[in-house]
Parts: structure tokens; sequence; C-alpha cells
């Protein structure tokens, strides 16, 4: 799971202020049209991939309901990182559940881990068993292109 809080170089406590200013700052710096004259090669492809996490970051902490989404995810993720992993799972390989409105995959307990449609959109990582304390950790795969915002394409709805 992406920390947006730390690719804008912010606190989770930050001001809305605040954080347009760090991202001002970083598109500035890292802007592809800008930086195209100055470097090239790894380093273009470093900043174009910065300017772009910097966007995505700042999409989500600037609106209210999304912010405050990802901090529910971004907790409930550093939680489960003290429970043990039991395997890494493929995204791809999660199932569905339309009535549930979740991902899902079973535990060896019998339990099932579940990835929730707004799990999936911050790219939660960790995801514990609703039945035992153990956690499995979700492979997505590579964003297609560079005008992927980072979301997944096969996301229902």
């Amino acid at each position: 799971m992406e920390d947006y809080y730390g690719i804008l170089g912010c606190q989770p406590d930050a001001s809305k202020h605040d954080l347009k200013e760090a991202y001002q700052k970083l598109i500035l710096t890292h802007h592809p049209d800008k930086v195209q004259q100055v470097n090239s090669g790894a380093q273009q492809k470093a900043d174009t991939s910065m300017f772009q996490a910097a966007t995505k970051a700042w999409k989500v902490l600037s609106d209210p309901s999304l912010r405050a989404e990802f901090d529910a995810c971004w907790k409930q993720n550093s939680l489960a990182q003290k429970w043990p992993v039991q395997e890494d799972v493929l995204f791809e390989d999660l199932e569905w559940i339309e009535d549930e409105d979740v991902y899902c995959v079973s535990c060896r307990c019998g339990g099932n881990y579940e990835l929730t449609k707004s799990d999936a959109f911050f790219k939660a990582d960790i995801v514990p068993c609703g039945s035992c304390s153990l956690c499995v950790r979700v492979v997505y795969p590579p964003a297609q292109n560079s005008n992927d915002s980072g979301t997944s394409s096969n996301l229902p709805g």
C-alpha cells in the first residue's frame, strides 16, 4: 500500500493547505515537461513516476471522503502488518463475491481473507483473515501505462 503522506513528505495530521503546498512543490520539481529539458533516461523516468505518485496522492488526500477512507485503510494495514503473513496472493486470484461486495480468498483455518473495493483502490497489501490471526500479502499487477492512475482496471462497478 502506498503511503500518500510519505509521498508528499507530510504527516497524517497535516492540514489540507500543508498537503497542497507539498504537492505543488513536488510537481514543480518533477513535472515531465520541466525535467525533460534537464534530465534524460532513468532520472527522467524517476521524475515522471514521482510526478504521477504525487498527483495520485493529492487527488486522494485533497478529497475529505477519500482521505478518510485512505486513513482507515492505512490504519488497518499498519495493524495487520503485525500479524504473520501466511502467503502472497495475486490480486487476479481473488474471487469477487458480488453479494458481499468484496474480493475473497480462503484461509487454511476455514475463514476468509476479504478485500473491499476501497482496499483494492488503495492497493492494501496486507489482508487479515476474519477468523484467525493470519494475513496474506496481495500482489497487484504493475501499472499498464503512464496514464494509469493506479486503480485496478478490473474493479467491478
